[in-house]
């Protein structure tokens, strides 16, 4: 049997980003929060030079390399001001831009999904590993009842408060961001675009995809954000054969769903709050960071010090609970400065007016775009957890870009 190298790239991928079905200890270094992805910045890393290697220096930057490199040089210099302002150490600011590092894979995944049977393999195995998780997380859930309940190497991920306190459901942060992000809408794409015809197994997956966001995760901003890019989707591609019944049965189904998640979970504006406790918190973080940039236009810095010293407190605000990944595209204005903010909404238009021009009748981006967008002021791809989407979002785009200078136009396959 002939060796597959993608095959293995991709599996060995899935593997390092959920961390053997979380049915292994991992090392320290690699372990720890769901948040903690050096595992996968040494498999980017790696692949990256190997492909630049390859390449011998020449980088093939599509539509979001150039974006990719620029924003490189703004964590440099994030870098350098905090090191020259709060005295950080090299080792400190080096070990918050490594995540980063993630981007690098969009270089060679360009190359590597200009084949589609690349990418279509990518899809599956994703597809397949990210059901599998879904399944142990749901029994995890369902079955905790504190520690000793625990089967899942998930002991580091498990809130304190979670351990302490039995009487409210587990809920588990993180595991379930980045990649089912992304995959959630891949998965349903492939069931639109086959018209739910032989589809059996793609809906199970789906569900399960679903049922993880729903029932592990517990982010209804996040369920309600992927079922309006879903649903978009669907109203995208049916546009020619919607009718008046049909389009009032399928805001009749998501009125009815959205009406669950409600009733299960809470308002949405509890939603918003839920790492600090109030929308209050939200609003001061905000006020907090934007006040900041007029002392520090070069932002506030990635590294967190220790707790208890005044730069954990000057960081995080006067309580110590202000945090960037709560506020979206307001946390990177307050932790890389005005240059992080202006290229992230550079990148937003540059995203959003490819997606107008050439992309309005592509479900499939469209679906991305929704997600994305959606995600700005709350969720921003530049966190720890979504660095990844970010990453595929600009890949699955720039393979749509390049089909469509291929085949003249670009149509839903």
């Amino acid at each position: 049997m002939k060796f597959n190298k993608y095959l293995f790239l991709f599996l060995l991928f899935f593997l390092i980003e959920f961390r053997g079905f979380y049915l292994v200890s991992w090392p320290s270094l690699l372990g720890g929060a769901a948040s903690n992805k050096l595992g996968i910045v040494f498999y980017a890393i790696i692949l990256f030079l190997v492909y630049f290697i390859q390449n011998k220096g020449k980088l093939k930057v599509g539509i979001f390399g150039n974006y990719i490199l620029v924003f490189y040089l703004i964590l440099i210099l994030s870098s350098l001001v905090s090191m020259y302002l709060f005295g950080y150490s090299i080792t400190q600011v080096l070990w918050d831009i490594l995540p980063f590092s993630i981007l690098l894979l969009y270089f060679p995944l360009c190359e590597v999904f200009q084949k589609d049977s690349n990418y279509a393999l990518f899809v599956k195995i994703g597809q397949i590993t990210i059901s599998i998780v879904s399944i142990l997380f749901i029994i995890q859930v369902y079955k905790y009842q504190g520690l000793p309940t625990v089967f899942l190497k998930i002991e580091d991920i498990i809130p304190l408060s979670y351990i302490y306190n039995l009487t409210v459901p587990l809920r588990i942060y993180s595991v379930f961001e980045g990649l089912v992000r992304i995959f959630v809408i891949l998965v349903a794409w492939k069931i639109i675009a086959k018209q739910f015809r032989r589809s059996f197994w793609d809906i199970i997956s789906l569900l399960l995809m679903l049922g993880a966001i729903f029932y592990v995760d517990q982010s209804r901003y996040y369920l309600v954000t992927v079922l309006v890019a879903i649903l978009s989707m669907y109203l995208i591609y049916n546009r020619k054969n919607l009718t008046v019944s049909s389009l009032l049965g399928s805001l009749i189904f998501v009125t009815a769903g959205f009406l669950i998640i409600f009733n299960r979970f809470g308002s949405i504006s509890d939603s918003i709050s839920d790492n600090t406790g109030s929308s209050f918190a939200r609003t001061g973080a905000i006020e907090y960071y934007l006040d900041k940039i007029f002392t520090y236009p070069f932002g506030l810095g990635l590294h967190t010090p220790d707790k208890g010293t005044s730069l954990y407190y000057l960081i995080k605000g006067p309580d110590g609970y202000f945090n960037y990944d709560d506020i979206g595209l307001f946390g990177t204005l307050g932790s890389l400065g005005l240059p992080g903010f202006i290229w992230y909404i550079f990148l937003t238009i540059k995203l959003v007016m490819t997606w107008i021009k050439r992309f309005s009748s592509n479900a499939l981006t469209s679906g991305l775009m929704i997600s994305f967008v959606m995600s700005l002021t709350i969720m921003s791809y530049l966190d720890r957890p979504r660095i990844i989407s970010l990453m595929l979002t600009m890949v699955i785009v720039n393979k749509e870009s390049l089909k469509l200078n291929r085949d003249g136009d670009l149509i839903d396959d």
